[in-house]
């Protein structure tokens, strides 16, 4: 159960769901890794 007892139901369900699938292996994500950079290729000010 979440610590914020303000969490909605959506993000109970979200956090229960998520532990119930980390129990069948590991998950990893990302969070904005395509929203960084977007656009900077080939900008001569930016170093990739």
């Amino acid at each position: 159960m979440p610590v914020d007892k303000e969490a909605t139901k959506e993000t109970v369900n979200l956090y229960n769901n998520l532990k119930k699938l980390s129990e069948k292996g590991f998950m990893f994500g990302h969070q904005d890794d395509l929203a960084y950079g977007v656009e900077w290729k080939y900008k001569e000010d930016r170093v990739m």
